[in-house]
């Protein structure tokens, strides 16, 4: 068996352009973006911080990106390509130094992004959008910065010569001989029909059988095949207000469950998948964040996605994407994950290639099953744990009031006047009430859910909130201690100890 291939999509946004000053700001790239992202709630992973913020226009880069590429099992780059009207070109510059680069190995092939240019980055400050600009840009209000528009066959001509050599180039992608091309919006084209019948007459002159046309979501019916690209196409009509703020927060797995689960049509279609995504670097609380991404599971959901694709003959499918940093996709390594992310991808295709042919005699998706139901097994596990961890804390508490022992004997041994109580729910409840009990005022409360600052006489903050004059933090989420008490160490200097520890020096005369 054959394993896909797998050709990720490529952002060329990376390097400084004239009109990135003009719109956003002196000096503006993506990265600017990237790196003044703010967490939204506590948990939220942001800022994400990149190994390395690059320059695109740097040939050491694209080597690195190329010899990472090959190194993890990316089998091409899908350059997203903006052409407008009368030949205007933006972020070309990537692809065209690829071009002269010859000695650079990084197969390729382009992705239109056929869409009009609007100023639709809400999360982005104090940039250089001035009235004088804005009234040379701006169509009727509607915020456009480059219009889309297709012109007639003089203006595909020179569209088409400009390709053209990327057409040529041994290292662009092709199927059947032809040159892949991606098309985004296909069903905006009104001429698409014409356009299409055009080009493949011309590459035909030259010698190329066509060209192999792909359209996302493409309904017209005129293309050679189909890219649903994901995530977008598994979160429609998914997006709602949630306690956290955002947008639209959804769950990794279950928008993988919908990617691995969407019907195909008898027309070829090309699978797509994702490791990770959060748009709130570009759009804030308006933005949609999937929560709960890790490299295991992006390798075992890519596991099953290359399954499908081989069930289904397809000789390569997508990845969303290699360096879509504003919206939370990349491959490339990050200080949290580092590689990891790469090596799942490298991963999964090894397995594939390995037990390939085992999986693929099974009728369905069942091979998976035993994976599935050791998962479940684990998170009911986990939850069993967490109640008995937070039952025997309880009980604990319960025998020392009956013993006539008080609780916060620590507390005030240490002459600690600014106590603050991490973690809200029945333990935290339960230990505030003994605290008040024995005399021991709570300064306030530190919970992930912000709405609790409603059920409480003292003050709740959450983690992203300023923290100041408290001596001692009692957590009382036992099996998350060591983290939390890693971030409590991120924003206040104060002693941190487990609520456990506070009954133990209860329960034992001597313990101090």
């Amino acid at each position: 068996m054959k394993t896909p291939k797998v050709y990720a999509i490529y952002l060329p946004q990376f390097h400084r352009v004239k009109e990135n000053d003009l719109w956003w700001g002196e000096g503006f790239t993506e990265w600017e973006t990237v790196k003044n992202a703010k967490p939204l709630f506590e948990g939220h992973n942001q800022p994400v911080q990149p190994v390395c913020c690059y320059d695109l226009l740097d040939k050491r880069v694209m080597q690195k990106q190329a010899d990472d590429m090959q190194k993890y099992g990316v089998d091409g780059m899908c350059f997203y390509h903006y052409y407008f009207a009368k030949g205007r070109r933006i972020l070309e510059k990537p692809a065209e130094n690829l071009l002269e680069w010859t000695d650079i190995n990084m197969p390729f092939c382009f992705y239109w992004a056929n869409e009009s240019w609007v100023r639709s980055w809400s999360n982005i400050a104090g940039n250089c959008w001035t009235e004088v600009y804005e009234s040379s840009v701006v169509q009727n209000g509607s915020g456009i910065l480059l219009k889309q528009d297709y012109g007639g066959k003089q203006e595909w001509e020179e569209h088409f010569r400009y390709m053209l050599p990327f057409f040529k180039d041994e290292r662009y992608l092709k199927k059947d001989g032809k040159p892949i091309f991606i098309i985004y919006s296909p069903d905006d084209i009104e001429c698409l029909a014409e356009m299409k019948e055009y080009w493949d007459n011309l590459i035909r002159q030259i010698g190329f059988p066509g060209i192999y046309y792909i359209g996302n979501r493409e309904d017209k019916h005129i293309l050679d095949a189909v890219l649903i690209q994901e995530p977008q196409a598994a979160m429609q009509h998914k997006f709602f207000q949630n306690d956290k703020g955002i947008r639209s927060l959804l769950d990794y797995d279950d928008v993988w469950s919908n990617i691995l689960n969407i019907p195909m049509n008898k027309k070829r279609e090309y699978l797509c998948g994702f490791p990770g995504y959060d748009d709130t670097p570009r759009h804030g609380k308006d933005g949609t964040i999937v929560s709960g991404a890790t490299p295991q599971k992006f390798k075992n959901y890519m596991i099953r996605l290359l399954v499908k694709a081989c069930r289904r003959d397809c000789d390569f499918l997508f990845l969303n994407a290699w360096n879509e940093w504003g919206e939370g996709m990349f491959l490339e390594p990050d200080k949290r994950w580092g590689f990891q992310y790469l090596e799942a991808l490298k991963e999964a295709k090894e397995f594939i290639e390995q037990n390939g042919e085992v999986i693929l005699s099974a009728s369905t998706d069942d091979v998976f099953l035993s994976d599935r139901k050791e998962n479940e097994i684990e998170r009911l596990s986990y939850k069993c744990n967490k109640y008995k961890i937070s039952s025997r804390i309880f009980e604990r508490m319960l025998n020392l009031k009956l013993d006539g022992k008080f609780i916060s004997k620590y507390i005030v041994t240490k002459k600690y006047k600014h106590v603050a109580i991490y973690g809200l729910g029945i333990i935290g409840r339960s230990l505030a009430k003994v605290l008040a009990d024995e005399g021991i005022e709570v300064a306030c409360g530190i919970d992930r859910d912000e709405y609790k600052r409603r059920e409480f006489q003292f003050p709740v903050h959450t983690l992203q909130e300023e923290l100041q004059g408290i001596n001692i933090v009692i957590v009382t989420v036992e099996d998350e201690y060591l983290y939390i008490k890693e971030e409590i160490k991120k924003r206040i200097d104060t002693d941190i100890v487990r609520v456990s520890y506070l009954l133990d020096v209860a329960e034992n005369e001597n313990f101090l």
